[in-house]
């Protein structure tokens, strides 16, 4: 045998051993951390639907025969549950409700004067409001009940004929930090009653 045989005989033999070894370990039950690794699915929290939102004063009157000025605040209730911000959703009748203003609250805010707005969006022709406020990203989680936002309009006496309504929608929102899900689980709309007769 050659010299040159002998020592392709050894390279070849070398290359079987390293390739039966790594055959070998990959089939070890001692895997890296790193090759056993499993991504853990996020588990939402579960929110339990507490909050209330309505309005206060409850009931408005209309007094008169002309076009008047009316205030009304929305006010949201908690319970036990801490959230984070609020999104409202309202409509109304815009041949009875005119120059519909929403402003946030200037005093006593429920998520303090360091609050965001996110919308204030008011569409006169339709009678549609979306507004939205939350707390700072460095801001604490709240609960309890407070006013989140005012509302400013006037009333049509001549178009209110009995009643109507400001409607808070179920399409508002109270959200919970670490949940997708509302925590809301009553709305109460604001009650508008025409004028007595003796009024006008």
């Amino acid at each position: 045998m050659s010299r040159q045989t002998a020592l392709l005989i050894t390279f070849l033999a070398l290359i079987t051993g390293i390739l039966v070894f790594l055959a070998v370990k990959s089939d070890s039950p001692y895997l890296s951390k790193k090759d056993t690794h499993e991504i853990t699915p996020r588990i939402q929290k579960s929110v339990v639907k507490s909050a209330v939102l309505s309005f206060l004063p409850a009931q408005i009157q209309a007094t008169s025969n002309i076009l008047t000025d009316y205030t009304t605040a929305i006010r949201i209730d908690t319970k036990d549950t801490f959230i984070s911000g609020a999104q409202v959703e309202l409509s109304y009748d815009p041949a009875i409700i005119k120059q519909m203003t929403i402003t946030p609250s200037s005093e006593n805010s429920f998520f303090g004067n360091d609050s965001i707005v996110l919308f204030n969006q008011v569409n006169q022709s339709a009678g549609k409001i979306t507004y939205a406020v939350a707390t700072t990203a460095s801001g604490q989680a709240r609960k309890g009940a407070g006013i989140i936002t005012t509302l400013h309009f006037r009333i049509n006496p001549t178009a209110l004929k009995e009643a109507s309504a400001i409607s808070l929608l179920n399409t508002s929102k109270v959200t919970v930090l670490g949940s997708n899900d509302s925590t809301l689980g009553k709305v109460i709309s604001l009650e508008i009653i025409a004028a007595s007769p003796s009024a006008q």
